[in-house]
């Protein structure tokens, strides 16, 4: 339900994007964004060990279209709907790294 209603707005079947005026469609690209980035920032942090990759250079990337705190806050709503449920690198990761 908590994802049905964050993502109701973002991904409405029933609303055509084509069909929206050119701000709702910014809106709505703005949103899908941040989300997708907040997504990449996640796996990044999860699966490099050395990740020298941090939020100012992702916004940097995205030509400053959203800010530091709409990543954070959109961090927060995905690991809400996951329930913090991230599966960390297992031994099984490291494995084909030995037999290579």
């Amino acid at each position: 339900e908590y994802l049905y209603k964050k993502g109701v707005d973002v991904f409405d079947d029933d609303d055509n994007i084509a069909s929206q005026s050119g701000q709702q469609q910014q809106g709505k690209r703005l949103k899908i964004l941040i989300l997708s980035s907040a997504c990449l920032f996640l796996a990044i942090k999860l699966h490099e060990s050395n990740h020298q990759f941090d939020i100012p250079t992702l916004v940097r990337l995205n030509n400053e279209q959203f800010t530091r705190q709409d990543i954070v806050e959109a961090e927060k709503d995905i690991l809400t709907v996951l329930d913090f449920s991230l599966s960390p690198p297992t031994i099984m990761s490291f494995v084909p790294l030995y037999l290579a």
